[in-house]
């Protein structure tokens, strides 16, 4: 399972899943697509950790980094980044 991850400002991360593959190797090429297609833009710093995991964090228009950020991360559908149910309420 891909997830995605969007932080805004001070607001609570919000983390949702975005796609679902049948292979790990099918996640990390939608991983490594979102990765060729932010570096090509000057408005965001994208971070990519491993295979599985990127991190991109928006710029403001004077360069600096904004308050919004995306990270995504490939899964197995056992695994919930978001914890155990009852910690979500």
């Amino acid at each position: 399972m891909l997830w995605v991850t969007n932080t805004e400002r001070q607001g609570t991360p919000r983390t949702e899943i975005a796609s679902t593959y049948w292979t790990a190797d099918e996640c990390t090429a939608a991983i490594d697509e979102q990765d060729r297609a932010f570096r090509s833009r000057d408005a965001a710093v994208v971070l990519k950790q491993a295979r599985t995991t990127l991190h991109l964090h928006f710029r403001n228009k004077d360069g600096t980094i904004a308050n919004t950020a995306l990270s995504w991360l490939c899964a197995p559908d056992t695994v919930d980044p978001r914890g155990a149910k009852r910690e979500r309420g």
